[in-house]
């Protein structure tokens, strides 16, 4: 009998590999998504595909703004001679929930994450939210200042124990 070799065809679908998960407001998810592609046949395409080319797959998020790289190629330093097509620096800055990652081939291949939520991160910065006014000297401030907390994606963060928010003041020299 003749001898022949098997090899996978174009891509059909995107599997979903590792879902993200650790999302937090500014910071890049803790587990980042990977996926590869699937022919009709359910064969994993790989770089050894039958010479496929090019083959690209873009994150969307369906809401709000996506950071991050969020285009891998097969044959980038994040995929895997296996298929695998690792995704590394994505993040989503605003804390809220309902969102959801799809991830691109063409316009009729296309897989759809699960839900998932971004938290509200630690304090990393402070915003002042109104500045002082009406100072007179010997005399309260008929404005007083506030300040508001914020994780690295800018978010509110409240109900935080134990941090401490000095102010100085600067004599204008006259």
């Amino acid at each position: 009998g003749s001898s022949f070799t098997v090899v996978a065809g174009v891509p059909a679908k995107v599997q979903i590999i590792t879902q993200v998960a650790g999302a937090v407001g500014g910071n890049v998810f803790t587990t980042q998504p990977v996926v590869s592609l699937l022919d009709a046949a359910n064969n994993v395409i790989t770089l050894t595909s039958g010479g496929l080319g090019s083959m690209t797959v873009t994150a969307i998020i369906n809401k709000g703004t996506l950071g991050g790289d969020s285009t891998k190629s097969m044959g980038s330093s994040s995929s895997t001679a296996a298929g695998a097509m690792s995704f590394t620096n994505l993040k989503i800055s605003e804390a809220a929930t309902g969102y959801v990652l799809s991830f691109k081939y063409s316009a009729t291949v296309i897989a759809t994450g699960d839900t998932f939520t971004v938290s509200v991160g630690p304090p990393s910065k402070i915003s002042v939210t109104r500045e002082v006014g009406g100072a007179t000297g010997g005399s309260v401030f008929t404005q007083q200042p506030a300040v508001t907390l914020q994780d690295a994606g800018g978010n509110a963060v409240v109900g935080s124990s134990g941090i401490f928010v000095f102010a100085t003041l600067n004599k204008p020299s006259l």
